[in-house]
């Protein structure tokens, strides 16, 4: 098969990061493409990212590129989106975090640009790895992406808390640990 969507999903908590890193590890560097809706989404996950690996916003991906119209006339007219057409047939796997913020426009964009170039080259095989919080943030524009129940892995055990007096503990633990609070705990 050409083209393969994966998905994986999960509240806050669940492990869907840690399994996005994993993954990632697996897979070859140089064909592989971590994409995510903003660039908060990405400077979170950097650190934790194999060095070398590629990230970048699903908008560049897609190679739309803000730009001026230098002939508007009216204020609605000034911002405009060039699309450039950006061959992604070099990448193998497209690592999407925080998938449930883009919209199916998007998603139908990226594979489209593959149907396209699997169309001339059949030998071209891309899987898309889709990682999402479906209780999360809407996409501004448009309709949330629909996973496929054959092809999603639902992640359903929360590891982190986000509970105050949990989050308050911990804070004080981690503290301790780094010699600034000695009064809290003590060995």
């Amino acid at each position: 098969m050409a083209l393969q969507i994966k998905y994986t999903t999960g509240y806050a908590g669940t492990g869907k990061s840690t399994a996005l890193i994993r993954l990632v590890e697996s897979l070859p560097l140089k064909e592989t493409i971590v994409v995510a809706p903003t660039h908060k989404a990405l400077h979170r996950l950097a650190d934790s990212l194999p060095e070398g690996l590629e990230y970048k916003t699903i908008h560049a991906l897609l190679g739309w590129i803000p730009t001026i119209n230098e002939e508007a006339k009216t204020i609605e007219q000034i911002d405009s989106t060039m699309k450039l057409g950006r061959m992604i047939s070099q990448y193998s796997h497209i690592v999407i975090d925080e998938a449930g913020m883009m919209s199916e426009e998007m998603l139908f964009e990226i594979t489209s640009k593959i149907e396209d170039i699997t169309r001339y080259d059949s030998s071209i095989n891309i899987t898309i790895h889709c990682f999402l919080d479906p209780y999360q943030l809407l996409p501004v524009r448009g309709i949330q992406i629909q996973t496929d129940p054959d092809t999603t892995t639902n992640l359903t055990t929360q590891y982190r808390s986000e509970a105050p007096d949990i989050v308050a503990l911990y804070t004080k633990f981690v503290h301790y640990l780094q010699g600034k609070n000695k009064r809290d705990l003590t060995t």
